[in-house]
């Protein structure tokens, strides 16, 4: 909230380049479906196969009601299957004179002039990737039902590994966000990570925050890291600046090599995609592409390999 339009600023930002994809985040339940995929087929019309959308049902009652929204959290989720699947609807090749009665919506004989255009090197997709992000069951079944990608946090991998299988059984794509903090030697990475924590020891902002939201997996996240356990889930996972940085700062912490471990693992079970913060922002996204995605993609030649034995 008070920030920036998605919509708005994705035109901005693709238009103003050539090659990032971008996804858009977008709240059911603000705006008719219609008028929705109205402006996300626009956008694709500028930007041709560069628009992908994370689909919010909403993690804060009091955030919804800024937008009018007074919905508990299990009905905003219903609402969003059915903004889904008008949207669906309206992107498939027969979609215009769509029809659909809900609880929440109705639309009669939608038609829409402008299609969707996802170029694609191998062709063309019909309709943008919808990611949905969420740690409930609710969360699961809507991307089972309308979604293309189901993005959780970042846990010890052996708790996720029930739900990354389910997820691909349903032939979904899993994605996970988390936090990378990643230096020359492992020493220098949880020097870092010590001193990030300690920089903000004292704000409540997060507090307060997450004291405001109904997301199981963000009070999922946040009760971990406030309890006496060890703030370590695994050698280099760790969850120490949940508590003031917020759920996706659970870190993979470390050098190269142990980071590309860490993220090899989740691959294996089936993770497909990752969303990576870190502290500075720009300075860990070029710490990463030069120590840890070229070994990244050693690893995934070097079992390309194995397989193909």
């Amino acid at each position: 909230f008070n920030k920036p339009d998605p919509i708005v600023l994705a035109t901005a930002i693709g238009m103003a380049t050539t090659e990032i994809k971008l996804i858009v985040a977008s709240r059911s339940g603000i705006m008719s479906p219609t008028v929705f995929v109205q402006q996300i087929n626009t956008l694709s019309s500028l930007i041709p196969g560069r628009v992908s959308l994370n689909i919010v049902a909403g993690h804060s009652p009091d955030e919804q009601k800024f937008y009018g929204d007074f919905l508990a959290h299990d009905d905003r989720y219903a609402r969003t299957e059915e903004f889904l699947t008008i949207c669906r609807r309206l992107w498939a090749p027969s979609g215009n004179g769509t029809d659909f009665s809900g609880r929440y919506y109705r639309v009669e004989k939608a038609t829409l002039k402008t299609p969707f255009n996802g170029l694609v090197p191998d062709g063309c997709s019909e309709k943008p990737e919808i990611f949905i992000a969420g740690s409930s069951n609710q969360a699961r079944s809507l991307t089972s039902a309308v979604g293309d990608t189901w993005v959780t946090l970042a846990e010890d991998p052996g708790q996720l590994q029930e739900a990354i299988q389910h997820m691909r059984q349903q032939q979904r794509e899993v994605a996970l966000r988390l936090s990378v903090i990643c230096r020359s030697t492992t020493a220098e990475a949880h020097a870092v990570a010590k001193k990030m924590q300690a920089m903000t020891h004292d704000d409540k902002t997060e507090k307060k925050f997450v004291s405001q939201s109904d997301s199981i997996g963000i009070k999922r996240a946040y009760g971990g890291a406030l309890n006496n356990e060890s703030p370590w889930l695994t050698d280099c996972l760790w969850r120490g600046a949940v508590p003031t940085h917020g759920a996706p700062a659970i870190a993979l912490v470390g050098d190269p090599e142990a980071v590309t471990a860490g993220i090899m693992q989740y691959k294996d079970l089936g993770v497909s995609q990752f969303i990576f913060s870190g502290w500075p922002q720009y300075e860990e996204m070029c710490l990463f592409c030069e120590n840890v995605l070229p070994l990244i993609r050693q690893r995934e030649r070097e079992n390309a390999n194995i397989s193909s034995v």
